[in-house]
This record gives structure tokens, C-alpha cells and sequence, in this order.
């Protein structure tokens, strides 16, 4: 069985990376006052929980009003949690959704915007038809931070997909033990082996994307906090998403797609190491390209003469259809 095999040959390079990118999120979160911002975020936000009015002029002073415990040593993390509660406030209480709208429901009718098919038109008649077909949101203040904090996570994609290049190693084992010819000459092997590894990396893909995902969401999850019930458009980073659904499922959808993005970079790999027929110069090369790749989207800003290089950038690319799905 060939996906036993790959299994059997790439469980330690699979636990390795899990533990990478389990210690650089710690990593993160200890270098950061995340604990204790967030730990006063979670605290206030169960306080003012049925007090939602109050919140748009909390203070720190007014916090520690009534309070009989000594706050001040902590004032720093009260202060950013309290902003950071009414920052959420304001998204779930302001008129920035009726506004925006409105404001396309005047681009379909402007006679600026005549051309049925100009973009603008087609771009706020989507928005329009997304609102129809989503229905009405009704929203409330809740912690989303742990979700926002994994869809914006960019060093997972990076890892993940260096981690299944190990995998299509495996892969290659014929190469190196001189047993091509013999295996792509035996009945169906040149067409069917091929196909069949590529649903194998697919299937390792949507495995371990539960796994990798699952893994760091629960992390954050602990640390900045999550209502895994609630509606996925009760964060601001997600207020255009097209489904009505909340947070667990926006979760499954998302490893979903994860699974699908790193796979499709996986099985352009394979195809490179088929075409080179070499692993090593696949792998230099492939190396080379992503860090060139990787450079050019972290410090290419959107103003500069070069910033097309940014569309056309893989990791930039990814990145997108995660975050805007």
C-alpha cells in the first residue's frame, strides 16, 4: 500500500514540524503581553456582559472604581484589553455595514458607473447578492481573536508546505534505489502511480490540516479565547463572508481550503521533481524560488514600482484565498 508507505516513511518528519510550529506559536504569545491583555479582555467582556451600553465610555478609572484589588501594576493591560473591547463595540453597534449598502446601491444606479459590465457595477451587485443570499446577521459582542489569529498566522502555509516537500520525497525512493525503470514499466505504473500519489498527497493535505489547524486554534484558543458557537461575521475580519455559519464551521471550511491551496502547491512540486527526475535539484530549486518569493511579498510595499511582483507572489496569493474565502 502506497499511502502505508508514506505514512510509515514521514510520520518523524510530520511530528517535527507539528512541534516547529507548535513552539513558534508559544514562542509568539510568550514574547508578546497577549496573556494578560487578553486575559482582561476575556474578564471584561463576561463583566459588561448584559452592560453593553456602558462599554463606549469605560475607562480605566471607571473599571477600577468599585474594584478592591490594586489594578495599577496592571493598568498597561487593562487599558489595551478596554480598547479592545470597544473597538468590538463599535464594529458590532456602528451603521458601517448599512453605510457601505447604501453606498453600492448608488453605484448600480449611478449613470457614472453606465457600463453593466464595468467592474464596479459587477463588484457591488456580488456584494448586494451576497447580502440577499446570506440573510440577516444579527450581531453580538463576542471573542473571535482565537480564529482571526490562525487565518492570519503566515508562517503555518510556509512550514506546511516545506513539511510536504519532505513528504514527496518519499516519492522519489526509486530514483535513488535505481528501480524507475523497472517501476514505470510495470503494467499501468506510468499513468496510474502517478495519479495515485497525487490523491495521496490530497488526503495528507486534508489530514493534517485538521491536525496542524486544530492544534494552534486550541492554543490560541486558550491564550486569546473563542466563541466557537457564534457567527462568524461577529468579527470584523470576516464581516463579508458569503455564509451565514458560525465559527465551528467557518473552521472546518477553512482547513478545507487550506488543505486544497497546499495541495495544489504540492502536487507543482511533484510535478517539478517528475520533469527533473532529480529530488535534490528539485528541492535547491524549488528552495530558492519560494525564499525569493517570500522576500518579495514581506518587503515589497503595495506603493512601490515593483509592487505587481505582490500579485503574482505565491505566498501573497495564498494568503488571500484563506483569509477571503
Amino acid at each position: 500500500m502506497e499511502l502505508l508507505r508514506v505514512l510509515r516513511k514521514s510520520v518523524v518528519f510530520i511530528a517535527i514540524f507539528l512541534g516547529i510550529i507548535i513552539w513558534l506559536s508559544i514562542f509568539k504569545i510568550n514574547n508578546t503581553n497577549d496573556k494578560k491583555v487578553y486575559a482582561y479582555y476575556n474578564q471584561l467582556m463576561y463583566e459588561y456582559d448584559n452592560q453593553t451600553e456602558m462599554i463606549e465610555s469605560l475607562t480605566y478609572s471607571k473599571y477600577v472604581h468599585d474594584k478592591t484589588d490594586d489594578y495599577e501594576a496592571d493598568r498597561e493591560y487593562i487599558e489595551e484589553a478596554i480598547k479592545l473591547l470597544q473597538e468590538k463595540y463599535q464594529y458590532v453597534y456602528s451603521s458601517d455595514m448599512s453605510r457601505a449598502e447604501n453606498n453600492y446601491k448608488k453605484i448600480i444606479n449611478s449613470t457614472l458607473f453606465a457600463e453593466e459590465q464595468s467592474y464596479y457595477v459587477l463588484n457591488a451587485q456580488k456584494y448586494m447578492a451576497d447580502l440577499e443570499s446570506r440573510g440577516e446577521i444579527n450581531f453580538s459582542i463576542t471573542n473571535t481573536t482565537a480564529i482571526e489569529k490562525l487565518v492570519s498566522d503566515k508562517q503555518l502555509p510556509v512550514i506546511f508546505l516545506v513539511m510536504m516537500i519532505f513528504v514527496l520525497i518519499t516519492f522519489m525512493e526509486e530514483f535513488e534505489n535505481n528501480m524507475f525503470l523497472q517501476i514505470r514499466g510495470s503494467k499501468n505504473s506510468r499513468k496510474v502511480l502517478p495519479v495515485k500519489r497525487c490523491f495521496i498527497i490530497l488526503l495528507i493535505s486534508i489530514v493534517l490540516s485538521f491536525v496542524f489547524n486544530g492544534v494552534i486554534l486550541a492554543i490560541y484558543k486558550n491564550i486569546y479565547g473563542c466563541n466557537m458557537g457564534s457567527l462568524i461575521q461577529n468579527s470584523y475580519m470576516f464581516n463579508m463572508f458569503q455564509l451565514k455559519t458560525n465559527v465551528a464551521t467557518f473552521f472546518i471550511i477553512y482547513c478545507i481550503t487550506f488543505a486544497i491551496a497546499m495541495s495544489v502547491l504540492s502536487w507543482l512540486v511533484y510535478f517539478v521533481f517528475l520533469i527533473t527526475g532529480n529530488y535534490k535539484l528539485s528541492i535547491a530549486g524549488t528552495g530558492l524560488f519560494l525564499v525569493f518569493e517570500y522576500i518579495i511579498n514581506i518587503n515589497i510595499s503595495s506603493k512601490s514600482a515593483f509592487a505587481f511582483l505582490k500579485y503574482i507572489n505565491i505566498f501573497q496569493q495564498t494568503h488571500q484565498l484563506l483569509t477571503t474565502q
